[in-house]
């Protein structure tokens, strides 16, 4: 392999393992969703992802969640105004 393609593997893997213990917060209750919404490596993430990982969150009430919000299902979390963070984590709080 090429220097580019290790370094950007060494990206992803650090990416996926951050990732993965913001979900593993989120899933105990030591993080909260303003937090895992700040994550600089959830930022590349959909929101309505992050939400899913929330406990007790599934597809249907994440997306109502993202309706009262106005954020899309498809809207990646560094794309959301801080309204829309507020908003996202007053109704999942």
């Amino acid at each position: 392999m090429h220097e580019q393609q290790l370094s950007a593997l060494e990206v992803a893997n650090l990416t996926r393992l951050a990732r993965g213990a913001v979900r593993r917060g989120l899933a105990t209750g030591a993080l909260s969703l303003t937090d895992a919404l700040i994550n600089p490596y959830v930022q590349s993430a959909r929101v309505a992802d992050v939400i899913d990982w929330v406990p007790g969150y599934g597809a249907h009430r994440t997306r109502r969640v993202l309706a009262k919000a106005s954020v899309s299902e498809y809207a990646y979390v560094q794309n959301i105004t801080e309204r829309q963070r507020a908003v996202l984590s007053e109704w999942v709080a």
